[in-house]
């Protein structure tokens, strides 16, 4: 139960509504909007909430899904069931579109058998005729028109029909030429009048021509007449014209004919059409409104994490503004929860978030919170929140609240939840406040979940004092006299009426008077609660520092241990080179040794050639030193850390870009850009895409040609002209396309392809801007229609 009829309106729905009809691709969809209700029904709401998910997840990870010809047919399928009816070729056009779009969606899930479990179910025990769209197509072109040859009979009239035509205009253009050569004829050529072909004639010369006047100009100095000889001629087409047109319709007789015994599934067809389209809208609002699907209990409960107002997170977007996340919780123990705090501290919002929030949920809508938030379903929801006065019932604002606080009453249960802005409001506090209290008691009784708002004392003592009650406060800067827009939940909040006051100018005197009149104990307590207000401030930034040191601790643990690893690596690596050397440099030795022997007993092991081989044994001994030393000297300084270098980028410095490993000479600084020098190659690049390193060695016998840090025939050999980016996230997918141009230019390639997919454009709109920006483009343009049209962009290289 939804109490009072105006709910939607006092808690933001109607808005949720409207953003929604803006996203349905068809009145099919806007049908299935409009009916939208709070259900109750667990079961209810969960397949709605997974079907949405399953459809939002679809959206932003998977191919592009049919979303063309979306087209309302009620009307035409309402005829088609009448004997003797006959669509016309509009009609069946439209149908045959939406007959292929059903076709695509249905192949769209046939091919993710396994995927999107709760869309899946929609088209369980169904399939696709694919034979009805062949039918109209065997009639029907691509324009909608009748085919020429839908019939032989029409193919003949047509053949008749064209050969009058160009007879009657043969014969025309014989009349024209001598009445344009007598001087009789206007400067306007043969024209059409009354469907008939008319010669203009000046009047002066109308009596020269005979034949039939169909009209005249608007000075009259003009006439349109049809010559006598081809009179007939122009009768035998009418004729001609007429049985086209009974072909015509005995061809659409007999296909709706054809169709009449199909029309149930049509009408299906339809309706799953129609669902397609309003699932799709309620995903494509919630990836707009980044809403998540929470845990779902059966049982009544809130317990939301992070969560949002959504109209204000969209209004706050829009304007690039920050809006402050709700995290609250409503359980068996805790029930009711007491806001109180200053005016325009966020009070109202919060409890109005909760309330829409909640309703979304149960009419089947994803909400802006963290997926692991948890929500349970209600029964009932009751919501007293702004003025319902009535003249014409003679209802003041107060007896509008009483009769919502005594439907309250009457009607809460276990699985209720109401909402009550300002309580105890509207009268007398002295009465107000007890009445307010009483209230609150009963449902508390009942075992109702709730919120309230209010400014009242006794009720923040009263929930501070009752078991399943929890006060809850908006946190206010006093010192600046801003609100934070924050919940804390564990005790009341102040009013800060005096601060308030003071901020708007009031008079000291005047608030020295209005203080001694609120008595000590009152002072004392507001007192307190602004002080505890204050050390709450103080404590979350405090916390908020040590998270973020935490934060930052753990990424430089990160860092550190990915580099220590990065080191043992390297020394694995020098150690194995090093070993192969030694191996190598025992190989040889070994070698000149046999060799040695070898000479020596080949001799007869005489003294000058003895002497000679031990002198070559001893130079190349001494060439082995000197080896081993050097390699015993760079061991060391190979496996020795790197000094590191300074962070920051400026010219001259040796850059590496992160992307590709590459290395070059910062030549020139621009604002967020550099210009890098890359062996022969200069090219720009964002200075985030950089990190500075040191000053790669210089090595000898290096060939003229290639690029530092890049093995040019190993990039070259393995590099592919298309870059294909369907189903990437906009991030990931701008960051590949700036790889992909950067390779592209330093490889000498003039011209690449990039494939982005059509879907809603958001990928091709990223890549667009993209390339814009790119300095390295030349131009770029959408690829032919045979090669991908707007599903792909060619891009020109400089």
């Amino acid at each position: 139960m939804i109490f009072p009829e105006q709910t939607e309106e006092k808690i933001g729905f109607t808005q949720v509504r409207l953003l929604l009809l803006q996203e349905v691709l068809s009145p099919l969809g806007e049908n299935y909007i409009h009916k939208i209700r709070f259900s109750s029904d667990f079961d209810t709401v969960e397949r709605m909430l997974k079907q949405t998910k399953d459809f939002k997840d679809l959206l932003q990870f998977d191919q592009p899904f049919p979303a063309d010809n979306y087209i309302e047919l009620h009307a035409s399928l309402s005829k088609m069931k009448l004997e003797g009816a006959w669509l016309t070729e509009e009609e069946f056009f439209n149908l045959l579109r939406v007959l292929r779009t059903m076709e695509a969606v249905y192949r769209y899930f046939e091919q993710r058998t396994g995927h999107y479990a709760e869309l899946q179910k929609l088209f369980t025990g169904t399939s696709f005729n694919s034979s009805l769209g062949k039918l109209i197509s065997a009639k029907i072109d691509e324009e909608g028109n009748i085919r020429p040859n839908a019939s032989a009979e029409l193919a003949s009239i047509i053949r008749q029909l064209g050969d009058k035509e160009r007879d009657v205009r043969r014969r025309l253009n014989a009349i024209y030429k001598k009445a344009q050569d007598a001087g009789w004829v206007a400067d306007s050529g043969i024209t059409v009048r009354n469907d008939r072909l008319v010669i203009p004639v000046l009047a002066e010369h109308k009596k020269h021509l005979k034949g039939f006047v169909h009209d005249e100009s608007a000075t009259a100095q003009t006439f349109y007449i049809e010559p006598a000889e081809v009179f007939e001629l122009h009768n035998e087409i009418r004729e001609w014209q007429l049985a086209k047109k009974r072909e015509i319709e005995r061809i659409l007789t007999q296909l709706t004919n054809e169709f009449r015994p199909h029309a149930p599934e049509l009408e299906l067809y339809q309706q799953k059409l129609a669902i397609v389209d309003f699932i799709r809208a309620k995903a494509k609002l919630a990836i707009k409104m980044e809403a998540n699907m929470p845990v779902l209990r059966k049982q009544p409960g809130i317990k939301l994490q992070k969560a949002y107002h959504p109209l204000l997170w969209l209004h706050h977007k829009k304007v690039n503004k920050p809006i402050v996340p709700l995290s609250v919780e409503l359980d068996a123990e805790q029930r009711i929860l007491v806001i109180s705090g200053p005016n325009a501290g966020g009070k109202s919002v919060c409890m109005k978030t909760i309330a829409l929030l909640q309703y979304m949920l149960q009419c089947g809508l994803l909400i802006p919170a963290q997926p692991h938030s948890v929500c349970g379903i209600f029964q009932d929801m009751l919501v007293n929140i702004g003025d319902d006065q009535s003249i014409e019932n003679d209802l003041s604002t107060y007896s509008s609240h009483l009769q919502h606080m005594k439907f309250f009453m009457d009607h809460a249960g276990k699985k209720t939840l109401f909402f009550i802005d300002e309580f105890g409001t509207g009268t007398d506090p002295q009465f107000g406040g007890p009445i307010a209290e009483s209230v609150l008691m009963q449902l508390a009784n009942k075992q109702a979940f709730g919120v309230v708002t209010t400014h009242y004392s006794n009720i923040k003592t009263f929930a501070n004092n009752t078991k399943g009650m929890l006060n809850a406060s908006m946190l206010f800067d006093s010192e600046n006299m801003v609100p934070l827009y924050v919940l804390e939940t564990g005790k009341p909040g102040s009013s800060h009426a005096f601060e308030i006051a003071q901020r708007t100018g009031f008079p000291k005197h005047i608030l020295d008077y209005a203080r001694a009149r609120s008595g000590h104990k009152q002072l004392n307590v507001d007192d307190l609660l602004l002080n505890l207000q204050q050390d709450r401030i103080e404590i979350n930034r405090l916390k908020e520092e040590n998270e973020k040191r935490d934060k930052e601790l753990h990424k430089l643990l990160q860092e550190y241990g990915k580099k220590n690893e990065e080191i043992q690596q390297q020394k694995k690596v020098l150690i194995q080179q090093a070993k192969e050397q030694a191996i190598q440099i025992v190989k040889n030795a070994n070698s000149l040794i046999e060799q040695t022997i070898k000479e020596i007993k080949t001799t007869g092991a005489e003294p000058v050639h003895t002497k000679q081989v031990r002198e070559e044994l001893k130079q190349f001994g001494e060439e082995l030193k000197k080896e081993i030393a050097a390699e015993t000297a760079k061991q060391p300084a190979k496996e020795t850390r790197p000094k590191p270098v300074e962070e920051k980028i400026v010219v001259g410095c040796f850059v590496k870009i992160k992307d590709n490993n590459s290395t070059g000479q910062v030549l020139e600084i621009s604002r967020n850009k550099a210009i890098v020098s890359i062996g022969e190659l200069r090219t720009t690049i964002e200075l985030t895409r950089l990190e500075r390193t040191a000053a790669p060695p210089k090595e000898k016998n290096k060939p003229a040609y290639g690029v530092a840090g890049l093995d040019m025939t190993e990039k070259y050999r393995g590099f592919s002209t298309e870059l294909n980016i369907i189903g990437e996230r906009g991030e990931d997918a701008v960051r590949q396309l700036k790889v992909f141009i950067d390779e592209a230019y330093l490889l000498g390639f003039k011209n690449v392809r990039i494939v982005h997919g059509k879907g809603d454009g958001i990928l091709r709109k990223l890549v667009t801007e993209e390339l814009k920006r790119n300095e390295l483009v030349i131009s770029f343009n959408e690829a032919h229609a045979e090669t991908g049209g707007a599903g792909a962009t060619v891009v020109e290289i400089k």
